[in-house]
């Protein structure tokens, strides 16, 4: 008797293997009267192998059905050798399948560890889980191709195969999620989605009854676990980017988008919340100080001197010409796309995928705190994440060409002084001292700056608004958000049913048509937008605002006719003044009326950052409490001199 029937008939009964064994004696029995044994079988089918690749030299056999028609063919003897070796193996392989409730049963059980004690996630392609699984219990093979069978998958596209992939997948998990209730890491990422989504609660409940989702109470549950494990995560991540330098975008986010309308009972009140976003740079840290020496502050905190060289080496011959003679050209197709999808903040459109999951970024906190007073920021700065590793806080904006941003911040802070923006004329200034003074210096900043100048963007928090926006309702408490904030932050790592299911679309303008058409409604828009500043504002061009005016038919160097008869050729430059050719060659193609405005408008704005900045320092001086730091605000908000915080968009002015 085989030992595959002794042990079946031992110690299982079966009494399939009783027929087999009683077949078996009868194959030892004709064998014996055939005077061939199972020995003699194996010697002479090792004969026929040797003579066949060894003496004639032909290519090995690679099936076990060819094998059989050779050695058959040479010696008929070995034919029951053969056919016995069949039965045994479908034996076999009757033995290793389980049945339906049994499978379901072992499957169940090894989902639940690799659940539970492993802590692994979700599985959601069925080749992946098929593949997994089988290699724990490979009786579970068959279980598996039955069910992939079932759906008659041949001869269907590669797109229905893979949608079936991942629906078989999800079919496993809700057959052994009903067999065992504790088995619900499917049916959380599905609530999570759901919720996020904004579902009513009562549709939550009637999909736990169905079994695809977990309850309400759960769900809450879930949600209020996760954010108080959030700071866990937060030292995770700075943890794990100690050594690299970081990015700290600090912003405010105001729930007011809907009309509130008080009740009998109580006054609804919008949540005014702060952001602290991180984001992490694939640099090492930058140092305070170098090995040189160099520290990263300059010790005169705002040098109007170092911003001067820049406007006189380097922007006012720029200054000259008009925006269409230094940048015009053709915008192609992909460009204009990339520039309109730079603040589409939808995270299921295809473009820009990658960059809206932000995954090198992290919510550091999203706080029921309005950034209106300028001792909001120092409490932030001194009790939030007070990290050695969290040094600096970047304010800029989106760019890549490095000379081009530079230039540009200088461009915007004309427009301030021109307009006479209380906050701004005096913001741009500290960042271009900063960045001309770190440039004279050689700090290893400056490189940082330029290789990952993508990262000093704003585009991460306003990213992060619009997904908190998106997911909450607009009656939603501070506590309300700031859960859901941790929440949507985090299931970016926990949560991998929204990038497996969820359908990315295209935009709906990437058409040539479509794309002349809103160029064209860009254009009338920009026209009408300059229209009404130029009417309600009284801006004209730069010149105007300078002591000398442009006159409207002399040089403003030699002050003669630029029409003369003697046929000397004339320019206006973008500013408005109007000078000889030979008379602008010799100012080196610079218009220092101009000059002269801007350098004024540089010392006077950074003489009256410097003046407040000493006087917080005195007060700081005399008392570190918050009481003094309001009082000295109160009094610059008084002063003549100094400059009214109005809102939150004045509070860089001081700080």
């Amino acid at each position: 008797m085989c030992l595959n029937c002794y042990n079946a008939i031992v110690v299982n009964g079966a009494s399939t293997y009783v027929e087999h064994a009683a077949e078996w004696v009868i194959g030892l029995k004709r064998r014996r009267n055939d005077n061939i044994s199972m020995v003699e079988s194996i010697s002479l089918l090792t004969n026929i192998i040797f003579e066949r690749e060894v003496i004639g030299n032909e290519p090995p056999i690679v099936t076990f059905s060819q094998l059989k028609v050779i050695a058959v063919d040479k010696n008929n003897q070995l034919g029951f050798f053969f056919n016995e070796i069949e039965a045994m193996d479908e034996l076999t392989a009757s033995d290793n399948n389980l049945s339906w409730v049994d499978s379901i049963n072992v499957l169940t059980k090894l989902l639940y560890d690799r659940e539970k004690n492993e802590k692994e996630p979700i599985i959601y392609s069925f080749k992946q889980l098929r593949r997994e699984m089988v290699a724990k219990d490979f009786r579970l093979s068959g279980f598996f191709d039955s069910i992939y069978n079932a759906l008659l998958p041949e001869n269907r596209s590669d797109k229905y195969l893979n949608k079936l992939d991942k629906k078989l997948a999800v079919e496993c998990y809700i057959i052994c999620g009903n067999q065992n209730s504790n088995l619900i890491a499917f049916k959380k990422d599905i609530s999570l989605f759901v919720d996020l989504m904004r579902v009513f609660a009562e549709a939550i409940d009637a999909l736990s009854y169905t079994g695809k989702t977990i309850s309400r109470r759960h769900l809450n549950r879930e949600k209020t676990a996760i954010a108080d494990d959030y700071p866990y995560r937060v030292a995770s991540y700075l943890e794990a980017k100690k050594d690299n330098a970081l990015v700290l975008n600090v912003d405010d986010y105001h729930n007011i988008h809907t009309k509130r309308i008080p009740n009998t009972c109580s006054t609804s009140s919008a949540a005014h919340m702060t952001t602290l976003l991180l984001n992490g740079v694939d640099s090492m840290a930058i140092p305070q100080v170098t090995t040189g020496g160099i520290s990263i502050h300059n010790p005169n905190l705002v040098d109007s001197n170092l911003i001067c060289n820049f406007l006189d080496s380097i922007y006012m011959n720029r200054m000259a010409k008009t925006f269409y003679d230094q940048f015009y050209y053709e915008v192609s197709l992909d460009k204009k796309l990339e520039n309109m999808t730079l603040h589409k903040y939808d995270s299921r459109i295809q473009e820009r995928w990658e960059e809206r999951k932000m995954k090198y970024a992290i919510l550091l906190d999203f706080l029921n705190q309005a950034l209106k007073k300028l001792i909001h920021i120092f409490m932030l700065c001194n009790k939030q994440y007070s990290a050695s590793r969290i040094r600096y806080i970047f304010t800029l904006f989106r760019s890549g060409d490095w000379k081009s941003y530079i230039e540009g911040v200088f461009q915007a802070w004309c427009i301030f002084l021109q307009f006479e923006r209380r906050n701004y004329n005096k913001a741009p200034l500290v960042f271009l001292s900063d960045i001309f003074y770190w440039n004279q210096k050689n700090h290893p900043i400056l490189n940082v700056l330029k290789d990952h100048l993508v990262k000093f963007t704003d585009y991460p928090v306003e990213n992060m608004h619009s997904i908190i926006r998106w997911q909450s309702s607009s009656i939603d408490t501070s506590q309300q958000l700031s859960k859901i904030a941790k929440v949507v932050n985090a299931k970016r790592d926990i949560n991998v049913f929204e990038d497996t299911f969820v359908i990315q679309k295209k935009l709906t303008y990437a058409d040539k048509d479509n794309m002349s058409l809103l160029t064209k409604k860009a254009q009338v828009f920009l026209l009408e937008t300059f229209g009404k500043i130029y009417q309600r504002k009284k801006q004209m061009p730069l010149g105007f605002s300078s002591e000398h005016l442009p006159s409207s038919d002399k040089c403003d160097q030699c002050h003669g006719l630029l029409c003369d008869g003697t046929g000397k050729s004339s320019v206006v430059i973008a500013c408005g003044h109007g000078y000889h050719e030979s008379c602008f060659t010799l100012l080196n193609e610079k218009c220092y009326h101009c000059e002269n405005f801007l350098k004024l408008g540089i010392k006077n704005n950074v003489s009256s950052l410097l003046s407040q900045l000493s006087k917080l320092d005195k007060s700081k001086s005399k008392s570190k409490s918050e009481s003094n730091l309001q009082e000295i605000i109160e009094a610059d908000e008084d002063s003549l001199q100094n400059q009214r915080i109005e809102n939150e968009d004045d509070i860089l002015e001081v700080f």
